[in-house]
Order: C-alpha cells, then structure tokens, then sequence
C-alpha cells in the first residue's frame, strides 16, 4: 500500500480549528470528517495521519477524563442533596442523566463523592492572599463561546464588522482586559487571532450585561452588519441558550431590532417575542438615561411593522415609563410625520386619546391631539380624523395651552375651524382653576428647567396680538369672551392659593414673565385689599388698540366694539393700560381721536405696576400730534385756562420724552412744562438724562445737560454713567464723566451697581481706567446688578467688589484679558486678601474658575493661598477644575506654586468640597497629580467626610483605579473604612456600583467585607448597588463569595428592588429566583 503524501505541519495548523469543531464540538465521527474536509475544503489525508494528529500531536479528545467525571458527578450529587437541579454541561455540551450515569459506571464513581471545596472569605486565617471563587460568569457564557467558535470556524464571520462599529469600540480586547478578570480565562475568550466581528461581539456580550454601554447605537450597527451579512440564523442559535448573560444582551438586541426597517429584521423582532421577550419591556437610552417601552422606540423609530408586530403581541400601548420625558406611543406617532396608520393601529389597540403628563419638559407635554398640531404642514383632514377618535379638544397643557392657541399660532382658518366644530372651548382659561392649572404646571416645570413659554392668554387675545382679523371675527362667533367677564381676580382666585406652595416671585414671573426685582412686592400691592378686583389679562379690545396703525386694526376694533366691547376697561395689572392708553402709546392719532369721541376717558390712572397715563404714553410715543390731541381733551374736560397744570401732576414726563430719543418731543415737554423761573425736581431731570443716555441718544443728553432746569441732578450721575456703561457709548460716557467731575463715583442709589463694577463687568478697560483716574474706590462692594442675567436670580441681591468681575465666572468669555484687569486692580490698590464677593478670596475664585494665570500672579502678588471660603470653607488647593480645562502641565505647575507658597495639603474636606486635595485628585483622574500630593505628605489614611466624602481607596475604587488601590493597600490603608455617613460607601460597594469587577476581587482578597452594611443616609450594600446599576457579573462574584448563606436570599429579594425601579428586568429575576448554595 503506497505511502500517503506528507502534509506540512503549517497545512494542518490551518485546518486544526475547523477539524476540532467538527470532531469535538459537532460530535462528528473520523470517517465523517475525513469526508466533509475532502468535499467541502478539498483538504485530503489519509485515516492514520488524521488519527495520528487529531489524539498524538492535537490531543483533542470527544470523552472528558475520569478526574473531570468524578468532579462534574460530585457537583451533581452535592447539588442534589441540597434539593436543587443541575443542568451539566461538559466541554460546552449539555450532558444527559443517561450519559452521566453511563460514565459514571464506566469510572465505578461513587454517589457521595464530594467535590472540592473553594476557599472564601470567612475561612481565610493565613497571612497570604485570599483565594477569591473566580467562576462566577453565568454558565451560558461558555455554551455561546463554543457556538460562536464553531461559526467561526466555518469562516461565517470574517470580515463581518463596520468602520462604526471599530471607530466606537477601539481595541475591543484592551476593553476587556481592563474589566475582565484574568481568571475568567479571557485568552479563551478573546483569542489574537480572532476576527474583528468576534472581538466585538464578545465586548457588547460583556458591556451590556454589565450596563457599560454608553452608546446603544454599537448593537445597532452589530444587528444591521448580521442581518447583511445573511448570518441572523446563526445568531438566533446562540441566543435561543437561556440564561442572564443572553437574556440581556438580547434586550438590547431587541430594542436595536425595533428601530431597524427591513423584513429581516422584523422576524428577528418575531423570534425574541417567541422566546420570551415581553412586548412591553422598558430600557433606558442615551446620555441622559431615558426610560422608553418597546412601543415608544418602534413608534419613534416610525417602524410600522414592527408596531403591529408588538401590538399583535399584547403590547399595550398605555402601559410605559412616567417621568419627566414621558410621552404616550400615541403622541409620538402623531407627532412624527403623521404616520397615520400607526396612529390606527394604537387606537384600535385601545390607547388613551387624552393622555396628558403635565409634569412633564415642555416639549413633551400635552395631549395626543396637541402633539398632532406641533406636526409642521399639519393636515386638518388628518387632525378631524383624529378627532372622530373622541379625544377632548379642550384639554389644557402648561406647554400649548389648548388646542385653540395652537391653531391661532398656525394662522389656520381650516384648523380652526375644525377644532371648533368638535366644541373646543374658547373660553377655557377665564376659569381661576384652569388658569391655576396651567400656572402651576408651569412652576413645576422650572424646577427642572429653565421654562417660560408663550404668554398666558385666551384664544382671542392671541389671535388679535397676530393681527389675524378672520380668525378674530370665527373666536367672536364662536362665543369667545370679549371683556373677559368671568376673568379670576388676580390674587384672591390665582396667587392666593399658591402662595402655600410656591414663592411669590416665582408665581410673578411665570404669570407676567417679568424680569424686575421689585415685582415681588405685587403681593403686597394687590392682596392689601382682599375685596379689591384686580385685572390680570388685557381685554381683547385693549389689544387690539395697541397694534400697530393698519386696516385690519381698524376691522378688529370696530368688530369688537360692535359686539359691545368696553371702551373705557380698567387696565390689567401688570403694563395694563386702558384702550386710550395703548393707542396713544403706539401713536396711532386716527384711533385716539375716535376713542375720545366714543367716550375714552383721557384721565384714567395707569395700572399699578409698570402703569402709564394717556398723556405719558402719548409723550413716549414721540408722536406730537397725539400729545396735542390729549392736552386739549384733558383741558376741556378739567376747564383749564392752559396745560401747564397738566404738566405737573406729579408725573415724569421729561423722562418719557427724553425715552421716546426724538429732540422735538422734548423741546415740547421743556416749552409747556417749564419756564425759566421754574425750579425742575431732580427727580424729573435725573431719570430722563438717563432715559436719553438709555435710548443712546446723544442729541437727547446733550439737550437735557445743556437746558437751564435749574436742577441738582449729581445724586444720580453713578446711576446715568452705568447706563452709558452698560450701552458701552464711550461718546457719551466720556461727555458725562466731563460733566460729573469731582461727584462721588461710589454714592448709588440702593441696590444700584457702582460704574466701576460695571465697566469691568462689561469688560470696559478704558473706561475703568478713567473711573480710576476719576477716584473710583477699586475695593468697593456693589450690587450685582445684570440686566441680562437678572432674570430668576436669587431674591437677595449679591455684594461683590469690582475684582470679582475682573477675574470673572461662568459664562465669560475666555478670550478676554481679564489678568491685565486683575492686574490694573493691584496696582491701583486692590487688597488681594480681601473678599471679592461674601466667599470667595481672589486667590480662591481664581481657582475656582481655572484662571491660573491670574492665581500665579496673586500668589506673586501676596495672595494667602490658605484663604478658605467664608462660606462654603473651600482651600485654594481643594477647587482645581477637572483636566479637562487645562493640560495636566498646568495644573501640576499651578499646584506647585501653591505648595511652595505654602498651601496645605491636607486641607480638611467640608460640606462643599467633600474631599482632601488627595482624594479630589484621585476621583478626577489625575494620578500624576495624586502623586505630587502624596509626595508633598498628604495623609492617605483621612478619613471620608461625613457627607459624600471618600477615602483614598474608596476614590480609587469608585474610578477603578486598580495600580493605585494596590498602592494604597501595601501602604497599610484600611480597605472596610467607614463610608460617609450620607451618600457613602466601602470601598467594596463602590466598586460594585461602577462594575470594576478586578477591582472588586482585588478588594475581596485583601479582607474586604462583601456584606458590609450602608451607609445611614442612602446608602447601597454591594449587591443593591450592583443590582441598581446592572452590573450583572459583578452580581456572580458577590454571591459566589457571599459569607452569610443564612440571609442572602432576603438580601437578593432586597437587591431585586434597586434593580426593578431601574429597569433591569433580567437581573432581578436572578436575585429573586436565587437559592443559598
């Protein structure tokens, strides 16, 4: 018989994997390999060569070893004398009971064997290291690393990966090496050879089931590459193991699958419902950690397909997570393109028409029906189908108000029309208690965000501010109430009530939208009589005479006066002003004559707050005329000889017309006001050069400093300079300071800012200077006072000293020199130890906002770098902004230069910074500068403040800083310290939070209790914070090494809780299901 032909070693090696996988993994005999390999790899050799390599040189064997049987039938005894049931799995293949007591008579193995025990914590009393159980991965872990290996071999999986797929997970073998333990054998799982598909593959398995996948849109890429690549058959065969790992890693498949369009897909979505997967299951998504329901992503996703396919299932499209984003399945749909099918399918499946969170962010609040009017181009033929549903079209939301308001916002006559039809009611918001509804909706909103939406108004007040006079004429017919006779009053029916729940000012600048301080003071003005009606809405007619001159103005009057609108209304309020006062304000001299001739009293008072007369609003108009108009009505109607009288009823008109910046109106004003023995109040010139100086009107200023008023106007030159400061007018600030020379520069009025506060707020050097050069004080405290960012501040106006701003805060603009202000400042006396604002040095600000350049120049300069916060008592050394901000060179250079000048490293931890400069470093991630403070003698052995405060190694084990626990741990610290006592935690339990399983083992070796108890104040054991934060292995670890069996399933069904309110489902089934070993 003739000599078969040698094969060369590396022609084997090339086919070994495939050859094992079908003699071991696939179970296939010698001969039927010989023959596969012939036929489908053209690969020949004869029946000796394959035995001599396959059981000589390979070693590969179908049969486990006796010592392998006597472990495994050991296993299954102790298990069965426990009362529990064990599912054998040997060489990645699950093993009969016929099988296993085949070979156990093969072997003549006893029943009682027992298997070895594995040491854990609790026995350990040597000086040596802690044998940590280390198989505590889920056993479907090793059914899916044969399948994939057997598809890998196949050559199935190749080239099956995307350039999205390598750009989000770079390196995915390095990912695991720093999170996997490497007693989890992870050279088998993640082999150098392995194609880049199999490396992803295996880093999703393990990210996902560890809640570490930070963009879900990885498994998108990974289910379309699958799906393209014709290999979803395969994927479906690892997914059918059960078992924790594959349960979750296939919810996220799941919900990848419901975004993807394409028939493939949507029998895969199929197969994960027929295993098992509820219709209804929640995940959370994106960086800002959003509960959504199957149903909200495929409806987002606008998969219709994939919709039916879950509502087929029993979805049910009423049942999904509240909170602030929450939004129905319903709403979506309508509010995405107005698929109208999906809308179908949902109502058919019985979801709820009206569904309204009104506590939720403004642009996810409203009802159904509102959602359907955001649509852009929106149907009126799509919405009055809609309607036939029998949603209310009166519905009230803090965000769109009603349903009306958004068809007027739209201009849509047709949707108007159809909304009316279907009775919406125009009326809606005259009610004290819907108008309370929407006020407080709206507070509850600002408590998350920033929130203040359109006006509160009616439909028809809206409707006549956009000038639409069809629509006007359609509310009027439609019964719209025209002088808001059932309108609430103001404070009895809306603030009142509030005022128990709410700050006044709150309440104030949601009803008005105003940004002035002194608005607070409302309460007083209007609840000072309980009987009083106050008005809070502008009558529609009080609306419309303030638009702006045209033809439909005047259709929308007479329609209005038609219907028997009051002429002669009181004004609202808050800037109300009555029909005569808004139509002189906008100069319209055609109107104001035809109100006066129906009537319209020219001496009504202005309203209470922010309020003009006829004859102010006239004069700030600008418009001559008008103003000539009213001085004749007045003085008829009062039987004067002449206006001069009229002129000096207590109100400012100089300041009006000087605001309206036309020279002739105050020509006007100073010709009928004022003669030349007339001794003008200060009060009256003051406010109107610094209305003229507002306007930037240099003509209007020059005018007023050049009349002969006869008036002291000194007083309020700080304030008049600011505002030539805040307009940044260098032409007329420096015509002012010439005028003001020798005046008091640091003399405001109360709550007024000094001009050199607001030159170097405004980022006005020059203008500094000359302030300086003028006798400014460069330590005086002023009022932070912003027109551009006092709007919601705090109540208590904040003192600051001009440094303040010159150093500057959030928000500023890092391109601006500031150091030269800083060092302008110094130079002209500036103490640099006095407290810029009511806690903060310069030194400590400067840090605090990453300014080290200006920090290296204080500290050269003088600055005490151990000049703590009188408030929140924070050290210079203690406020370094993360490395983000700054190179790491920057940081350690500025924190040598505080050292040298003698800061304390050991600076103690307070209230507002909760860690030592060491443990700030640790948790910020920057080593070489926990280095630098441990060689500089900082204390690694402090303890964690009280609240949120960490140790050393509870930093580094919540960063999963493994070289530096190490580090620690060999220098002595104590791994059980005491958590803070509120928001703390071991180090242990943190590093059981943030899923550093290495960390974690390293801890357990080195003594660290794994059921140590909370802190008081919320705190989690190991297990609660591995359950709440879905760190499914690290679960494994804790419980295999678990050192009280007698209570470790109420700790599991406790555990299961923290896991349920977050929304992993799989994970609380595994505490909930556990029984003690």
């Amino acid at each position: 018989m003739p000599q078969s032909a040698r094969i060369p070693p590396a022609v084997w090696e090339a086919q070994k994997d495939r050859i094992a996988s079908l003699y071991v993994d696939q179970d296939k005999t010698l001969d039927e390999v010989i023959k596969y390999m012939a036929e489908q790899h053209d690969f020949h050799a004869s029946k000796p060569q394959y035995i001599r390599k396959v059981t000589v040189n390979w070693k590969l064997r179908k049969n486990s070893k006796k010592e392998e049987w006597e472990h495994a039938s050991a296993l299954v005894s102790k298990r069965k004398a426990e009362g529990k049931v064990t599912r054998l799995m040997m060489n990645g293949k699950i093993i009969s009971n016929k099988k296993r007591k085949k070979e156990m008579t093969r072997y003549q193995i006893s029943q009682d064997q027992q298997i070895p025990t594995v040491p854990v914590y609790g026995s350990h009393s040597g000086s040596g290291p802690l044998s940590i159980s280390g198989q505590f991965l889920s056993i479907d872990h090793t059914a899916v690393k044969k399948l994939i290996k057997s598809l890998i071999l196949a050559n199935k999986f190749g080239n099956m990966v995307g350039p999205t797929m390598q750009r989000t997970i770079p390196e995915p073998g390095s990912i695991l090496g720093e999170l996997v333990p490497t007693r989890h054998d992870l050279q088998a799982w993640l082999q150098p050879d392995e194609s880049p598909w199999l490396q992803i593959f295996h880093s999703l398995i393990f990210l996902s089931t560890n809640n570490m996948l930070v963009n879900s849109n990885v498994i998108d890429q990974f289910l379309k590459s699958t799906i393209s690549n014709g290999f979803l058959q395969d994927l479906k065969q690892i997914l059918s193991i059960t078992g924790p790992t594959v349960e979750t890693f296939v919810m996220h498949l799941f919900f990848s699958s419901l975004e993807i369009e394409s028939k493939d897909s949507l029998q895969f979505t199929r197969f994960l419902l027929q295993i098992g997967i509820s219709p209804n299951s929640v995940k959370r998504h994106g960086s800002a950690n959003i509960a959504k329901s199957a149903l909200q992503v495929a409806v987002q996703a606008q998969n219709e397909a994939a919709v039916e396919l879950l509502l087929s299932f029993k979805a049910d499209p009423n049942e999904f997570p509240m909170s602030f984003y929450a939004t129905s399945p319903l709403s979506l749909s309508l509010n995405r393109s107005g698929n109208s099918a999906i809308v179908e399918m949902l109502i058919d499946a019985g979801a709820n028409v009206n569904f309204n969170n009104p506590g939720a962010l403004h642009i996810y609040s409203g009802s159904p029906l509102a959602h359907a009017l955001d649509l852009e181009d929106v149907d009126p033929d799509y919405v009055q189908r809609f309607l036939r549903a029998g949603p209310n079209p009166s519905l009230i939301d803090p965000w769109h108000l009603t349903t009306l308001h958004q068809a007027v916002g739209l201009s849509d006559l047709t949707m108007l029309d159809v909304l009316i039809e279907a009775r919406a009611d125009p009326n809606i918001l005259c009610w004290a208690h819907n108008l309370r509804f929407v006020i407080e909706g709206r507070l509850i909103i600002r408590q998350d965000a920033e929130f203040y939406g359109k006006t509160i108004s009616t439909p028809i007040q809206e409707a006549i501010q956009s000038g639409n006079i069809a629509i006007v004429k359609r509310l009027v017919d439609a019964g719209a109430i025209l002088d808001n006779v059932l309108e609430p009053d103001l404070y009895n029916d809306i603030v009142a009530p509030l005022l128990s729940r709410w700050e006044a000012q709150d309440i104030v600048q949601i009803l008005f939208e105003a940004h002035e301080r002194d608005i607070g003071d409302f309460v007083s003005i209007v609840g000072a009589n309980d009987c009083a009606q106050h008005r809070y809405l502008p009558s529609p007619l009080q609306i419309a005479c303030a638009l702006e001159p045209g033809e439909d103005k005047r259709q929308m009057i007479e329609l209005l006066l038609s219907q028997g609108a009051d002429i002669n209304a009181p004004p609202a309020f808050y800037a109300g002003r009555t029909t005569l006062q808004a139509a002189a304000e906008a100069g319209d001299y055609g109107l104001v004559k035809d109100l006066l001739s129906r009537g319209a009293n020219p001496l009504e008072p202005g309203a209470e707050f922010k309020g003009l007369t006829a004859l102010q609003a006239a004069v700030g108009s600008g418009c001559i005329d008008v103003v000539d108009l009213l001085l004749s009505s007045i003085q008829t109607q009062l039987g004067l000889v002449d206006t001069r009288p009229i002129w000096q009823d207590g109100v400012n008109y100089l300041a009006e017309a000087a605001y309206s910046g036309d020279v002739r109106m105050l020509d006007v004003v100073l010709r009928s006001a004022f003669d030349a023995a007339y001794q003008c109040s200060e009060d009256h010139v003051g406010p109107a050069l610094r209305a003229g100086v507002e306007k930037d009107s240099i003509h209007v200023v020059q005018r007023l400093l050049g009349a002969s008023l006869n008036a002291e106007i000194e007083g309020h030159a700080c304030s008049i300079i600011c505002e030539a400061i805040w307009n940044r007018n260098n032409e007329i600030f420096k015509l002012l300071m010439d005028r003001f020379t020798g005046v008091n520069l640091d003399i405001t009025f109360p709550d007024q800012p000094t001009p050199l506060w607001v030159a170097i707020h405004e980022k006005q050097k020059d203008m500094a200077q000359r302030l300086i050069e003028a006798g400014a004080d460069v330590d005086k405290l002023s009022p932070h006072i912003c027109p551009s960012d006092c709007f919601g501040r705090e109540e208590e106006i904040e003192l600051e000293r001009p440094m303040r701003q010159a150093i500057g805060g959030d928000g500023w603009v890092r391109s601006w020199d500031r150091r030269d202000m800083v060092k302008m400042l110094v130079e002209a006396g500036a103490d640099v130890n006095r407290l810029v604002d009511e806690n903060h040095s310069p030194l400590l600000l400067a840090m605090q906002v990453g300014r080290f350049d200006i920090a290296e120049y204080l500290l050269r300069n003088g600055a005490d770098p151990n000049a703590k916060g009188l408030e929140d008592g924070g050290f210079p050394i203690q406020v370094i902004p993360d490395s983000g901000m700054h190179s790491i060179e920057d940081i350690l250079s500025i924190v040598r230069l505080l050292l040298e000048a003698g800061a304390d490293v050991n600076a103690p931890p307070n209230v507002d910074f909760p860690l030592t400069p060491l443990q700030g470093a640790i948790i910020k991630k920057i080593g070489e500068l926990a280095d630098l403070f441990m060689a500089a003698g900082a204390e690694i052995h402090a303890p964690a403040f009280w609240q949120r405060g960490k140790t050393a190694l509870q930093a580094a084990a919540s960063i999963g800083n493994l070289e530096l626990a190490k580090t620690l741990v060999a220098q002595g610290v104590d791994v059980n310290a005491e958590p803070a006592t509120e928001y703390g935690a071991t180090a242990l339990q943190f590093a059981a939070i943030e899923g550093h399983v290495n960390m974690a083992i390293f801890l357990l070796e080195n003594g660290a209790l794994i059921n140590a108890p909370t802190c008081p104040f919320e705190g989690r054991t190991a297990l609660e914070g591995a359950a709440e934060h879905g760190r499914l292995d690290m679960i494994y670890l804790l419980l295999e090494n678990d050192e009280d069996p007698d209570t470790v399933e109420d700790r599991c069904q406790d555990a299961a809780k923290f896991a349920e309110a977050e929304n992993f489902p799989v994970i609380a089934k595994l505490l909930r299901e556990y029984k003690r070993p």
